[in-house]
């Protein structure tokens, strides 16, 4: 037998308009125990009575102007008895003769179909999901009196194994099971999206299949008919009639089926994304707030209700600005407005105070924009405090670096500051020896003991001042930022640079435009960073046994920025060293431990400015730092 037959075995008559019949099935006959001749001089009334001279007539009429007409009678076989058929009547030409064409149809299979089809629409319409796959494939296998039924769902594309929906076999259900399709009927259901029908010898063509006559499988398509997604299949240990496939009622069902099965399948993506989503936001660490145009919460994950101490409830259609403190809303109305403007995404970092402590949060804001609008904004809160305190041990330890630093270098300077400030006490020294002596004396010069006078308070102050410009640079204490003459403060660092310079025969020459502005700065770091490049240029070109001068130079560069550069005449930058020279532990000094340059690449950059060093044009190498200027 075909794998898959006829919905319903028709029978087929030709007659004239005359009721004279022209052709027919040549099984018909045999089918009602005719003999074939004895069938064909049968006057139409005796096969089928209710096709009389009028009626047939009426049919030529509606046929002529419908095109076709339908009739319910009766055929008469010739042990007697009558079988119910449907007829229908359409018009054909043969030999170029018009014919009345009747397709006669067994009222008995299209009844059970009927019965069938009212029967499983009436037990399924109130049933969904996995009841609606039970209920429909126990109805069918009942009203068909089949062994087993099941319904499955493809589980990979292309399909390999399939799990059963509902799976009814010896009048009961079994558990649903997931099963392979190679060597099975399914397979060829499935993979090739056609409908199977063995209404016997199954076990020869499936000898796995133990005790199964027939079997009948039906693919289940997608809403767009292009993907198979399951299967219906029927089964039984006695072969199925021809008619068992009533086509029309079976699609029906699997379209049913079709409709179901995406809507559980659907309904399972949807629940596994929400769990997927809740399993995010009840775990994750960040805080996470969705807010509307006016920047009140529409959500708040649970990680932000824990972190505030603040449930759901009293969290919703508040303003975000309720859980940041009055010095931090100032900048966070400022991130807001920033929303409005492309990438329309904005990051900011405020204070938490609570009984726990002093914690530190960092937010970063997303807006959505339709139509030029601000409709919601999505924020994320990170907890920073580790960072944040760790940046402060940072800076802590530059700061300690860079106290050490000057240490080291007065040290280094120490001989030379010793000869500068012994000059000065010498001339205190003799001046006041002079004026001992005048006063001791019966002279009376008091202009000459005036003079001498005025040396020893000269030569006192200018000790002070090189005490106290050491004092300066060796200050520690917590960098504070100010208005600082930036000229003032170079001059500064060039007089104690000087004072190594002189015995070298290296001048230090001061060029800048007149007047400078006023940076906010912290001098003793600055001054450090200074003295750290002249310092380094009197190394380089004494290195070389040069003589010469160091230029400083001073000038407003990019708008709103001064540039500071010591420029000397050594014999530059190692190559190797370029792109190097400013990472902690890079020196080209063998003496040297090579922390200078990143010490003062980090003071610069903690000031908000920058930091580099190039070999000049001209010569020699320059190092610049830039300072934004005070607004």
């Amino acid at each position: 037998m075909s794998d898959a037959v006829p919905a319903f075995s028709n029978a087929v008559l030709h007659f004239d308009d005359c009721a004279k019949l022209i052709y027919f099935n040549p099984e018909l006959p045999l089918t009602l125990g005719y003999d074939a001749t004895a069938f064909s001089l049968m006057p139409i009334t005796g096969l089928i009575p209710e096709l009389t001279p009028e009626c047939i007539a009426a049919l030529w009429r509606q046929t002529t102007v419908e095109g076709s007409a339908r009739l319910q009678g009766r055929l008469v076989p010739r042990e007697g008895g009558q079988i119910p058929v449907d007829i229908r009547f359409g018009r054909i030409q043969s030999d170029g003769q018009t014919q009345l064409c009747a397709c006669l149809q067994p009222m008995v299979a299209s009844s059970e179909a009927e019965r069938l089809l009212q029967l499983v629409v009436r037990t399924t319409a109130k049933s969904t999901g996995s009841e609606f796959f039970r209920v429909l494939a126990r109805s069918v296998a009942e009203v068909l009196h089949v062994d087993g039924a099941l319904i499955t769902e493809c589980l990979d594309f292309p399909t390999t194994r399939v799990r059963t929906l509902a799976y009814w076999t010896e009048r009961t259900f079994t558990g649903d099971i997931e099963y392979d399709l190679v060597d099975t009927p399914c397979d060829k259901v499935i993979k090739e999206g056609r409908v199977c029908f063995y209404a016997n010898r199954m076990s020869e063509r499936y000898p796995q299949d133990v005790g199964v006559e027939s079997y009948l499988g039906l693919p289940i398509f997608d809403a767009d008919n292009r993907q198979v997604i399951g299967h219906m299949a029927f089964y039984d240990s006695q072969e199925m009639p021809a008619s068992f496939y009533h086509k029309a009622v079976f699609d029906v069902f699997c379209d049913r089926a079709s409709a179901e099965l995406q809507r559980m399948q659907a309904l399972r993506n949807l629940q596994r994304q929400e769990r997927k989503y809740r399993l995010l936001v009840e775990n994750q660490q960040e805080l996470v707030a969705q807010l509307d145009q006016d920047g009140r919460f529409e959500f708040v994950s649970p990680s932000l209700c824990e972190f505030f101490l603040r449930d759901e409830a009293s969290l919703l259609a508040r303003p975000f600005d309720d859980l940041i403190e009055g010095a931090s809303q100032r900048h966070l109305r400022a991130c807001w407005k920033l929303l409005d403007s492309p990438p329309h995404r904005t990051e900011f970092e405020h204070r938490v105070s609570d009984a726990r402590g002093v914690r530190w949060l960092s937010w970063s804001l997303k807006a959505s924009i339709v139509h030029g609008e601000l409709q919601n904004v999505v924020a994320v809160g990170r907890d920073v405090t580790e960072r944040r305190e760790a940046e402060e041990k940072a800076r802590r330890t530059l700061q300690e670096l860079a106290h050490l630093s000057r240490v080291s270098s007065m040290g280094e300077m120490a001989s030379a500051f010793a000869h500068e400030i012994n000059q000065p006490l010498c001339a205190i020294l003799t001046y006041a020896q002079a004026s001992l002596r005048l006063l001791g004396g019966s002279s009376n010069e008091s202009d000459e003991i005036r003079h001498a006078m005025e040396r020893v308070a000269a030569n006192a102050e200018l000790a002070g001042n090189i005490i106290q410009q050491m004092r300066n640079f060796l200050h520690k204490g917590e960098p504070e930022l100010m208005e600082t003459d930036i000229l003032a403060l170079l001059q500064d660092s060039i007089t104690l640079a000087r004072v190594e310079l002189r015995d070298d025969d290296i001048d230090i020459l001061l060029q800048s435009e007149q007047p400078l502005p006023r940076v906010r700065i912290n001098a003793t770091q600055i001054e450090q960073v200074i003295l750290n490049f002249l310092r380094n240029a009197r190394d380089a070109m004494k290195a070389v046994g040069r003589a010469g001068q160091i230029r400083v130079m001073a000038q407003r560069s990019a708008p709103g920025e001064l540039q500071v550069s010591v420029l000397d005449q050594g014999p530059g930058i190692d190559p190797q060293l370029q792109h190097r020279m400013f990472e902690p532990f890079v020196t080209s000094k063998s003496a040297g431990i090579g922390i200078g340059l990143s010490i003062c690449k980090s003071i610069i950059e903690a000031h908000g400015g920058r930091v580099c060093g190039f070999n000049h044009p001209e010569g020699g190498a320059c190092f610049q730092l830039t300072l934004p200027l005070t607004e």
